[in-house]
């Protein structure tokens, strides 16, 4: 959790690719790198918000219909994603590209691709960037410009590709890390979180970082973050 004031830590937790799990999908396979509560369930439907990657074997496939939630998506690998929203509209991605549509809708994809999707109920607030890493990013972002009312705010790394150096300077926090990697930094919404990426110019691949940031309230019993 994080503290208030000049003393303020933001929570840190690495998840590496060999700890993520995998499940099937109708279309292909997805790994959900976090769920918030911990305590609840994608299947269950009762979690606030979702954060995962998935890879879609299929060249045509269904998304899941999840009427109670907003989604965000971005292709990172492969072909260019192509989305038809029935009754609503098509939208083409190229990698690192977004689209946001409710999970109510009926939504078709074409294009064999590896995808990150962000799935946040209606009094969360979220977004997605991505970024290639060439040499170093900073990233200072403004929290409270977020939608959603909650307190507490969850921003992750999920590191594509190459490796990086993550560097949060006001906690001496230095992190290696390579592909399939993810991390999460929890704290409070009006708190300011400084985030330096630096590409490891000898690890070869091109580095993709793609940052994800989620606004919420915690929920009653349990801790904030993951």
């Amino acid at each position: 959790m994080a503290k208030r004031g000049n003393n303020m830590t933001w929570e840190v937790k690495i998840k590496h690719q060999e700890e993520q799990s995998i499940s099937k999908w109708s279309g292909g396979t997805t790994t959900e790198l976090a769920l918030y509560p911990p305590s609840s369930s994608y299947k269950g439907r009762n979690f606030l918000w979702r954060i995962s990657t998935a890879i879609v074997e299929d060249a045509k496939s269904t998304f899941t219909n999840l009427p109670a939630y907003n989604r965000i998506i971005m292709p990172l690998r492969g072909d260019t994603l192509k989305l038809h929203h029935q009754n609503h509209y098509d939208k083409e991605l190229h990698s690192l590209e977004t689209d946001s549509f409710h999970g109510s809708w009926t939504t078709i994809s074409e294009g064999k691709v590896q995808d990150f999707n962000l799935i946040f109920t209606d009094d969360c607030g979220g977004c997605i960037h991505g970024y290639r890493i060439k040499k170093n990013l900073t990233i200072n972002t403004n929290l409270t410009s977020l939608s959603g009312t909650g307190e507490v705010v969850t921003m992750s790394l999920y590191i594509v590709g190459g490796a990086v150096n993550v560097v949060i300077p006001k906690q001496n926090n230095n992190l290696k890390l390579v592909d399939g990697d993810f991390v999460t930094f929890t704290g409070n919404v009006t708190d300011k979180l400084l985030i330096v990426i630096k590409k490891i110019e000898d690890a070869g691949e091109e580095a993709i970082v793609v940052c994800s940031t989620i606004r919420y309230s915690n929920r009653k019993g349990e801790k904030n973050g993951l």
